[in-house]
């Protein structure tokens, strides 16, 4: 939470559960950072993000006290067909995705990371 004056202005939800080695297999992420040099602990999702309108101009400033906060330095927001878009989504790095062949004689080894919670909903979506 990021509060001025013991007001609330802004809410993030991040997860420490980061596959990097899915992120590494399927994204140009090497383009942006230097991998190896980055600690494995050092890496966080972003899940959520809500920031008070009038503080939009601050997100910047918040992202980096986040990452300081929680001693990480990469951050990493997956977007799917059903993801709200953040506002503070400017603020972030795009990378882009790579091109797999279209015939590969074996499935990727990395598969992205599914909450158990999550994956037992899908399979009750699908259930009813």
């Amino acid at each position: 939470m990021a509060k001025v004056y013991d007001e609330v202005v802004g809410v993030f939800v991040i997860s420490k559960d980061v596959n990097l080695d899915y992120y590494v297999s399927h994204f140009h992420i090497q383009d942006q950072i230097l991998i190896a040099e980055q600690d494995r602990k050092s890496h966080t999702r972003l899940i959520y993000s809500c920031v008070n309108p009038i503080f939009e101009k601050s997100t910047r400033f918040m992202l980096k006290e986040l990452l300081r906060l929680t001693q990480k330095s990469c951050m990493y927001f997956e977007i799917k067909s059903k993801t709200i878009i953040p506002t503070m989504f400017h603020e972030l790095v795009h990378v882009r995705s790579r091109r797999f062949p279209h015939l590969l004689d074996r499935k990727w080894n990395h598969e992205r990371f599914v909450n158990e919670d999550a994956r037992k909903r899908q399979e009750e979506d699908i259930k009813n």
